[in-house]
């Protein structure tokens, strides 16, 4: 996994670049390869119900490429002030996390199913593996449900309700 932080951290600065731009896709055509870069800024991160910040500006670069449904997605997590939550530690800037996602994605009709994979590399944690799948509905807000399974350690379900509009 180092190599993959190491190649990560190239991408970084591409990614910084290519966000520049308001939208990239290398094709309008679906079948045909796309990339996508994206930056969120956050005010926290949460990762499954636990605050992993505290009172810092997180940065989450990441890199997607996608060919027929079938997608991989690289990304980073920058915790502008990490809190290891120890007192005798001073809190500082860390790249704390790097995941990878393969992802399966396809469309009928209204509907939409997608599959995946998440290897979570945890900085000065045990890495975390989940699997997921997804079944959404293109109608007002666009309700997607989510329920991921996690196999690394303790297995877990989780289950995420999402709606939006755009």
């Amino acid at each position: 996994m180092r190599a993959l932080k190491s190649l990560f951290n190239v991408f970084i600065i591409i990614s910084v670049i290519v966000c520049a731009v308001p939208s990239i896709n290398c094709s309008a055509e679906s079948d045909k390869p796309a990339a996508a870069a994206d930056v969120s800024v956050l005010s926290k991160y949460v990762w499954r119900g636990f605050e992993l910040s505290n009172d810092s500006l997180v940065v989450q670069p990441s890199l997607t490429v996608s060919y027929k449904g079938v997608g991989i997605n690289l990304g980073r997590n920058l915790d502008t002030e990490f809190d290891d939550r120890d007192p005798a530690t001073s809190d500082e800037s860390s790249l704390n996390e790097t995941d990878l996602t393969v992802s399966y994605d396809r469309t009928f009709g209204s509907f939409s199913l997608g599959a995946g994979y998440i290897y979570y590399a945890l900085d000065g944690l045990s890495d975390s593996q989940e699997v997921y799948a997804s079944l959404g509905l293109d109608t007002l807000l666009a309700p997607t449900v989510k329920i991921y399974r996690e196999i690394a350690h303790t297995p877990a379900w989780y289950v995420s309700l999402g709606i939006s509009h755009s």
